[in-house]
């Protein structure tokens, strides 16, 4: 096996286990989503026949925080894989030669091109675009630190991590 057959290979593997990840970390967050409506709901039904302290209390009690944590966590996991595709989405765009992918390989034969179907690319766009929003606004964002709006901000004196 040539040397890039394996690293299409490789590309191919992580693919799926990034996209199991993803579709792992999107039924967690339905999940929890769910959760915190149904709490939302409980909290609005009773909120007028519910003395204050208790109300606090339910609030800020351990299943409010637990399923916030919960979700914070299934975000973070999300945005972890999707910086990994951004990135091998990045090394198999279009090349500086015609017909030719950024990895070398012609187009029609990259496996890693192939595995990252057009609906895939427009959620990464569309992931990539929110993350710029949040990066343009200086609020905590999950590109990777390679991704070249994070690199232009970076401040000249901090080195690479």
């Amino acid at each position: 096996m040539g040397y890039q057959a394996k690293r299409d290979e490789e590309h191919e593997e992580h693919l799926i286990r990034l996209r199991q990840e993803l579709r792992a970390r999107d039924a967690a967050i339905a999940e929890l989503r769910q959760r915190v409506a149904d709490l939302q709901a409980v909290v609005l039904g009773e909120y007028e026949n519910a003395p204050l302290g208790d109300l606090q209390t339910f609030l800020q009690s351990e299943v409010v925080a637990g399923a916030e944590s919960k979700m914070r966590a299934a975000y973070q996991s999300r945005g972890r894989a999707m910086a990994a595709l951004w990135a091998i989405d990045r090394m198999h765009r279009d090349g500086k030669r015609p017909n030719f992918c950024e990895c070398g390989v012609a187009v029609d034969k990259c496996s890693a091109r192939k595995a990252l179907p057009e609906s895939i690319v427009n959620d990464l766009d569309r992931w990539e675009r929110r993350e710029l929003e949040l990066l343009k606004r200086g609020v905590r964002h999950q590109l990777p630190e390679d991704h070249p709006e994070v690199v232009k901000r970076r401040p000249r004196y901090l080195p690479r991590r």
